[in-house]
């Protein structure tokens, strides 16, 4: 048996270069390939998870005017004339600058000619209804800007669908 090894020892010596087998070289190029596979694999994931990963589900440059930012879910129409009333279930608070704690149905106002309150879920950014009485209620943050107001809220789940 050692001479058989010595044979195969001696005939690999006998070989030019180039053609010789390098053991010692297999299993660290089947150890890079796996390592290239893996970090290759790697990347491919957090290339599709950046793009599948929700954007945030508010708009910082409306929050950034307003006191109270909330996610909620509207099932309903709303009552009024001037100002629709309306509830909705608050699904998450995403800033509250004000002193009050946030019931988990809150009542929002928003003028009847403007562009409602969709259904559904949706980020609402509200102002106190009466700036001298916060207690009073919540009304739809509402700019007007070229004689038409601007929607109160964002990241709605119906766009289309807006409570009159």
């Amino acid at each position: 048996m050692e001479q058989q090894n010595e044979n195969t020892e001696n005939t690999q010596d006998q070989l030019p270069v180039n053609d010789r087998i390098e053991t010692s070289r297999v299993p660290k190029t089947v150890f890079q390939f796996k390592i290239v596979h893996l970090i290759l694999l790697l990347t491919v994931s957090a290339i599709l998870l950046a793009y599948s990963w929700p954007a945030s589900p508010y708009d910082q440059d409306l929050a950034k005017q307003v006191q109270l930012v909330l996610r909620i879910n509207n099932n309903g129409f709303g009552e009024g004339s001037k100002y629709i009333w309306t509830e909705a279930d608050v699904i998450a608070v995403i800033k509250n600058k004000t002193s009050q704690p946030i019931p988990a149905r809150i009542k929002i106002a928003f003028y009847s000619f403007g562009k409602g309150l969709p259904g559904g879920k949706s980020t609402v950014y509200l102002i106190p209804y009466n700036s001298s009485d916060p207690s009073l209620g919540w009304k739809l943050f509402e700019q007007r800007i070229d004689s038409e107001l601007t929607a109160g809220y964002s990241h709605s789940e119906f766009e289309a669908d807006k409570v009159p």
